[in-house]
């Protein structure tokens, strides 16, 4: 199964729940969750502190999911994410919460519910989108997320097996 596949099925599931929960969007900044539905990881040696600069990839409830990165790291999105529509800035030159909201709203998500990760989202970014984005409700994803994980798909289930043979032999 390739990443795309693998992904676009796991995106598949997270809408089904996303629904459940009558949210518009998800907007995915930790690094894990970045990396489960886009096979993109932000952590770079050379930017260990990814988690807080804003990179979101967002997930609308319907339509294609996009990335919203800065352009100083795109090149590792590129090679790494199979999600081909990306908004990219130069996060030295525009603020960030700006860019996002800007983004949101030509993709028609400047009003709706959009989940978050409430124990990875800075406050201070949680407000400022708020005051940018006076229509949206920005909803706690964060058990939703971890729970539409906890069933294992047969390529997961494959890994950890990996994972445990691995360990035995060592």
């Amino acid at each position: 199964m390739t990443k795309k596949e693998l992904c676009t099925k796991r995106i598949e599931k997270i809408r089904t729940v996303m629904a459940q929960e009558g949210m518009d969007a998800l907007m995915l900044f930790s690094p894990i969750h970045m990396f489960y539905y886009s096979g993109y990881y932000p952590h770079r040696p050379i930017y260990p502190t990814d988690v807080f600069r804003l990179f979101p990839l967002i997930i609308p409830k319907t339509g294609e999911p996009f990335h919203i990165v800065a352009k100083n790291v795109a090149r590792f999105l590129k090679e790494e994410s199979w999600i081909q529509k990306r908004f990219v800035y130069d996060e030295f030159l525009r603020n960030a919460e700006e860019f996002i909201a800007e983004v949101l709203r030509a993709e028609g998500l400047s009003s709706g519910k959009i989940g978050i990760e409430e124990d990875v989202l800075v406050l201070f970014t949680m407000e400022n989108l708020k005051r940018l984005l006076p229509g949206i409700t920005l909803a706690r994803a964060s058990n939703m997320l971890l729970q539409a994980r906890d069933i294992k798909d047969e390529t997961e289930i494959e890994l950890i097996q990996g994972a445990i043979d691995v360990t035995i032999i060592g």
